[in-house]
């Protein structure tokens, strides 16, 4: 009778002992960067687009163009270059320069908005 019971209990032994921690591995701290080495002064980052500074191409004075026929751009005098953009067209930051003027016009070729770039 005592063979059953070793039986019954065998499963449970196996259940139990399943369900034991595994040991934890221990993690060694990192040696401190010396001077001489490259983590001691990082280069800093190069800017990926020009950084943009306000007013770079003079907008204040041209504000009265909003609402004006793109061809209004002709007969003012601009300290930069000057280009058109029509609606949903696309503006490339590759060719980003501060001192031009950026129209945006409607579909009747309205400036709507003024911007440098």
């Amino acid at each position: 009778m005592m063979f059953p019971l070793v039986l019954r209990l065998a499963p449970i032994g196996l259940l139990l002992a399943a369900c034991v921690a595994a040991p934890v591995p221990t993690i060694s701290p990192k040696p401190p960067a010396t001077a001489a080495g490259p983590a001691a002064n990082p280069a800093p980052p190069k800017p990926v687009l020009t950084e943009r500074t306000p007013d770079s191409c003079r907008l204040a004075s041209l504000q009265s163009l909003i609402g004006q026929p793109s061809g209004n751009l002709r007969t003012v005098r601009l300290a930069g270059a000057s280009r058109i953009i029509p609606p949903g067209g696309i503006i490339s930051q590759e060719d980003y320069q501060p001192q031009r003027i950026n129209a945006h016009i409607d579909q009747r070729g309205v400036i709507t908005r003024l911007e440098c770039g």
